[in-house]
């Protein structure tokens, strides 16, 4: 119990001294400089909505982590990596407790399912607004909502 509390605090603590290196004077734009193609399409990117029609593709778990956030860490069949932020579907657990002697303040008492690690699945996600990371800033997040072993 004491060790989850002092991992958030420091955690907390981070993500404040972040913050606030952030916010540092000369960090801001200025404003007499004009928007370049890659700027705009950065915005055009950050301003996308959220979908809620689920999308579809079929890929191989790789990793589960529990870090700033969850990370489900999969490859498509191109061999492209595909992180997701969260698992709604409660059929299957990517990520497990870890056992006492494992956890540590990295994994915070967490690992991926290894049943699962290499096997591929057809996974429906949608992307949602949440937070990036414990206490962030919201952000489009993609969200897994099904998945299904490919057999």
């Amino acid at each position: 119990m004491l060790k989850k509390f002092t991992t958030t605090v420091c955690c907390a603590l981070a993500a404040l001294a972040f913050m606030v290196a952030c916010n540092q004077p000369g960090t801001e734009p200025k404003t007499n400089e004009t928007p370049t193609a890659d700027s705009e399409k950065k915005e055009a990117e950050a301003t996308t909505p959220a979908t809620t029609e689920p999308q579809t593709v079929k890929a191989q778990f790789v990793n589960f982590t529990l870090g700033d956030a969850e990370h489900y860490v999969f490859k498509d069949e191109k061999g492209e990596e595909l992180d997701f932020g969260g698992c709604d579907d409660k059929n299957v657990k990517f990520g497990v407790e870890l056992p006492e002697k494992e956890a540590n303040e990295t994994n915070q008492g967490w690992g991926a399912n290894k049943s699962l690690q290499n096997k591929w699945f057809n996974i429906s996600y949608i992307v949602r607004k949440q937070p990036l990371y414990t206490e962030g800033p919201e952000g489009d997040v993609k969200v897994i909502v099904k998945a299904e072993e490919v057999k």
